[in-house]
């Protein structure tokens, strides 16, 4: 693959990921937020199993696995996209956004200071 193709990839992806807290935004101004991180999990967990499903890639998770699959997905997805769509009900979509997009830079300048890491 070309690197014009994977930037190309890349921008697009960059732009869907940009507008999602607007699109949310939009749609819990019309439906609950509950109701509306409901089913945008749905969506994704039926779309991640018809990928894998077409790939051939669907396994059972050992039982070891398990309580990663719930501790994580509880923690991470399950609780990240209830407080956004939460927050989205009292805030503006830019607030939002400028939260979401400055949470890596915020990253970067933590380890640097508490980890004492040079960017260079």
């Amino acid at each position: 693959m070309s690197r014009v193709k994977v930037y190309f990839i890349l921008v697009v992806n960059m732009v869907f990921w940009g507008f999602n807290v607007s699109f949310v935004k939009i749609i819990v101004d019309h439906v609950p937020a509950v109701t509306a991180t409901s089913f945008r999990l749905l969506v994704a967990a039926i779309t991640v199993f018809l990928i894998l499903g077409v790939s051939n890639r669907i396994r059972l998770p050992h039982k070891n696995e398990w309580g990663y699959i719930i501790g994580g997905s509880l923690t991470s997805i399950v609780s990240h996209h209830f407080f956004l769509a939460v927050g989205l009900t009292q805030t503006s979509a830019l607030n939002a956004g400028l939260i979401l997009g400055m949470a890596p830079l915020l990253s970067v300048l933590l380890s640097m200071l508490f980890f004492k890491i040079s960017l260079l």
